[in-house]
């Protein structure tokens, strides 16, 4: 079963901060669980940062179309 998710790498996405809850807290459990080969991560902030709104809805979604996870 593949699975994506889509949550901040770094805490308010600022990396000096370290990781953020949600990747310390659901993502490294989950690639534990699931195995590195069935997780995958999309950080929806850095992209959002980097390149707005439109292009990151529109990268995540070639993301999810490369990827085809069974969840995300």
């Amino acid at each position: 079963m593949k699975i994506l998710l889509v949550l901040m790498e770094h805490d308010y996405g600022v990396a000096s901060r370290g990781a953020s809850y949600e990747y310390t807290n659901i993502f490294l459990p989950t690639k534990k669980i699931a195995g590195e080969e069935n997780t995958f991560h999309f950080d929806f902030f850095a992209e959002f940062k980097k390149s707005g709104k439109e292009e990151m809805n529109n990268k995540l979604l070639a993301y999810a179309e490369e990827v085809k996870p069974d969840i995300c």
